[in-house]
């Protein structure tokens, strides 16, 4: 049975509990300040904003980028960048609906809906309005 260790096999204990290799102590000291495990994704950030002024979702842009979501999600240099296109983004999509509007209106509402958090105000009841007076109830 191999194993991933780069260390000499007799130095290895196998633990029957948990079924895998460790290190002895002794061995453990040795890569002490010697780096172990994967190496760290390199994020390219410009593309992490270009991804962002899309309005890409996190799950696009692990897809896009061949990361994993989470390491996405931890990595604050990414989270930054892509916030900033995010942005950006909003307001190309802003600056697009202005076009828009003297063109075709349905268009812009729509975009002001799923990007903007713009919404529709409803109608006031005429019943119910601003200017109708409110009934007080006495309370015992």
């Amino acid at each position: 049975m191999g194993c991933n260790y780069r260390t000499n096999p007799e130095d290895h204990v196998k633990s029957t509990a948990q079924g895998y290799f460790t290190l002895k102590n002794s061995q453990k000291e040795g890569l002490k300040g010697k780096h172990v495990g994967r190496p760290k994704r390199v994020i390219d950030l410009t593309l992490a904003e270009k991804l962002g002024q899309l309005q890409c979702t996190y799950s696009e842009c692990a897809s896009f980028l061949e990361i994993p979501e989470q390491t996405l999600k931890k990595n604050l240099n990414f989270r930054t960048a892509y916030k900033k296109g995010f942005e950006s983004g909003k307001i190309s999509i802003r600056r697009a609906q202005f076009k828009l509007m003297e063109k075709n209106t349905a268009m812009a509402i729509w975009l002001g809906k799923q990007y903007l958090g713009q919404k529709e105000q409803g109608l006031i009841d005429a019943k119910q309005d601003a200017f109708s007076e409110v009934e007080w109830v006495e309370l015992k």
